[in-house]
């Protein structure tokens, strides 16, 4: 027996996406990633929206939550990453510098417990900024190189808390807090910021 088709779910076009509200994006296989997850997130709306799925609304807001965050530290790790390599800015600019500590040697005992050290400083910078770096670390950058206003960062750390609420093992009660009205929200964060992403200029 076939398979029977949603035939009142919304699907989103991937060449759609990628040729027009992503079309600022250089890097073909980022763009075509982030056409991607939309599609998806389109369709958990869609399937929300038209069927009564019972308790599983809340799993699937959980997974709007998640894929729209990943869109949204995609889109500012790309920005940060193009302003960088354009020269617009420089990468010590939004990163800063750590301190590490070599050469450790004891110059003096005081007794028991406490003891004297000298040590050789390096300053070096932290990690640059590349496809790993946290989201925490990126909105910070972001904040710090103008791409994100005040209210940016706060929307868009809102975003990487909900999301890192999703994970179980971290989870101390029942992890069904989402609404409608939250999916809304980020939706428009994403909106303003997929607008500032594409016109931000330094």
């Amino acid at each position: 027996m076939g398979k029977s088709s949603l035939t009142r779910v919304k699907h989103a076009n991937k060449e759609v996406l990628m040729n027009g509200r992503f079309d600022f994006i250089e890097n073909d296989t980022l763009k075509e990633n982030i056409a991607i997850y939309v599609q998806y997130i389109v369709f958990l709306v869609s399937i929300e929206e038209e069927y009564d799925v019972g308790i599983l609304t809340y799993s699937i807001y959980k997974d709007i939550v998640m894929h729209t965050a990943h869109v949204v530290e995609s889109l500012i790790n790309y920005k940060l990453q193009k302003l960088i390599s354009d020269g617009d800015i420089a990468e010590l600019d939004l990163v800063g510098y750590s301190d590490k500590f070599t050469n450790k040697k004891m110059i003096h005992r005081c007794d028991d417990s406490d003891d004297v050290y000298c040590f050789v400083r390096l300053s070096k910078t932290k990690n640059k900024i590349k496809g790993d770096t946290k989201f925490l670390e990126l909105n910070r950058a972001g904040k710090k190189s103008g791409l994100l206003t005040t209210q940016m960062f706060t929307d868009c750390e809102n975003i990487r808390e909900m999301r890192n609420r999703i994970h179980l093992s971290g989870l101390s009660g029942v992890d069904d807090k989402y609404s409608k009205k939250d999916i809304v929200r980020i939706f428009k964060i994403t909106e303003r910021l997929i607008d500032r992403v594409r016109d931000f200029d330094i």
